[in-house]
């Protein structure tokens, strides 16, 4: 019987999620719902001196505003399973599979010293796999503490066909007997990992090339268990534009991408592009993601973060989204700009204030800069530039033309009516369109960064910019 597919992402609260975190919980995410499974999350807190509780609200927040909080709801903590751990520890050393190491720290330099020099491996030599009890108590009495130590195969090789990779082979000479459980009684990463994805019943281990030399250790793990190996898959690291990535290329924690005015949707649909591809299809949704998405199919080759590109997906997100959508998500950028949201200007955004920029706009705060015109009333404190335009010849002259066609209008004003007021009057005074457009967009809303006057007028209303055109005229 063929099992359920799981994956897991296990992030460490040592630090925050950051975009390359961000992609490996994706594409587990991604990989598990395109075969009907289980995407878990494991939060590996066993460094108990660098993990923070505010890493793991911020690690929990990340995934959540993306979509990619565990299909199960259950936010596994790896520390819950420490006495599990330890069992496991213990039942090795009865069988013979792992031992007590009592080598000091100074012996261990002197070793690793005596092998630089010969131009050998460094590697734990092995002096302490079959100590005597007396060997063993001795030790003790010198107040030394013991680490303990996996036994690993000394010949042939360790080899595994990767899902992403092809096939890694690594000689076990370049191995060693290494620590699964330190002096003060804590289990080891390497050793807790492999019992928590066996436990959880993870069939495929979808995680960053940087894990790639873990995986012989964890694969030794599996087998002293007696367990069925699960499928790696190691998935390249992503990088800035000069190699590794740094702030410069990137937020270190994605929620401030969030906070920089970023969709989720757009994060997301940018990320499973770094790395994987769908034909020529740029902007893919998680759902017709999730239909196709394969394993298999990443690339190996490390991808280039690139801001450029990302505004560019999250520019086709904001167009794709009603005003309705999109409000909720710019109120909180209105209220840091200090901008007071009331019943009077919702309106003007959710009719047609929102759709009249938002095609420009790359970011959220674009769309906040674009409309915050709405929030000024006349008479307005016009800039320089506006006053210069204002106070061109003829042009309050026009604006006043403009008011008295526009009072003539019975019923909604819109588009159109505007097209049709200022073609009359430049027919009829021999002047451009511009003469009329330019002093009109500044009185309007106080500025010359603006939509239309057009869409101006028609959002406004007839008795709005009345009352605007009257504050200059």
């Amino acid at each position: 019987m063929t099992k359920m597919v799981k994956t897991r992402f296990a992030p460490s609260p040592t630090g925050m999620l950051h975009i390359g975190g961000a992609r490996t919980a994706l594409f587990n995410y991604l990989f598990a719902k395109a075969n009907g499974g289980e995407y878990l999350i494991r939060i590996e807190d066993t460094d108990q001196e660098r993990s923070t509780e505010e890493n793991k609200e911020i690690i929990k927040q990340g995934l959540d505003w993306l979509g990619l909080g565990p299909t199960d709801g259950q936010w596994v903590l790896q520390t819950d399973s420490l006495e599990r751990h330890k069992q496991a520890v213990e039942k090795l050393i009865q069988e013979g599979k792992a031992y007590e190491c009592y080598t000091s720290k100074e012996e261990l330099e002197e070793m690793r010293e005596a092998q630089k020099a010969k131009g050998e491996t460094i590697r734990y030599d092995g002096r302490h796999r079959n100590l005597s009890d007396a060997e063993k108590q001795a030790f003790k009495a010198e107040g030394r503490t013991a680490v303990i130590r996996l036994k690993v195969a000394e010949e042939g090789t360790t080899k595994w066909d990767d899902a992403v990779q092809g096939t890694i082979e690594v000689p076990n000479y370049t191995l060693d007997d290494f620590v699964i459980m330190r002096a003060d009684g804590y289990p080891t990463y390497n050793f807790v990992v492999a019992l928590d994805d066996h436990d959880m019943g993870i069939t495929h281990v979808i995680r960053g090339d940087d894990h790639i030399n873990n995986t012989p250790k964890q694969m030794f793990v599996y087998q002293a268990m007696g367990y069925d190996l699960p499928t790696f898959a190691h998935v390249p690291m992503i990088h800035g534009k000069n190699g590794k990535m740094s702030k410069r290329d990137g937020a270190t924690n994605v929620l401030e991408y969030k906070e920089a005015g970023y969709l989720s949707e757009a994060l997301n649909n940018y990320l499973m592009r770094l790395g994987w591809s769908l034909g020529d299809e740029e902007v893919i949704d998680m759902a017709r993601a999730i239909e196709h998405f394969d394993i298999h199919n990443v690339n190996k080759s490390a991808s280039v973060f690139d801001q450029v590109k990302l505004d560019w997906f999250n520019a086709q997100y904001i167009r794709k989204l009603s005003a309705t959508e999109l409000l909720p998500q710019l109120k909180p950028f209105y209220e840091k700009a200090g901008l007071t949201l009331n019943s009077t200007i919702e309106g003007y955004l959710l009719n047609g204030g929102i759709e009249a920029v938002k095609n420009k706009a790359k970011r959220l705060g674009d769309i906040v800069t674009a409309t915050a015109f709405f929030f000024e009333n006349a008479p307005f404190n016009f800039g320089e530039k506006e006053t210069s335009i204002l106070e061109t010849e003829g042009y309050k002259n026009n604006l006043a033309l403009f008011a008295n066609a526009l009072k003539d209008v019975e019923g909604p004003v819109t588009h159109d009516t505007v097209s049709d007021i200022v073609g009359k009057l430049c027919a009829d005074t021999g002047l451009k369109f511009k003469d009329f457009g330019m002093p009109l967009r500044v009185a309007l809303t106080g500025t010359t960064q603006a939509p239309g006057v057009g869409d101006i007028v028609e959002i406004f209303g007839k008795e709005e910019c009345l009352k605007r055109l009257n504050s200059i005229t």
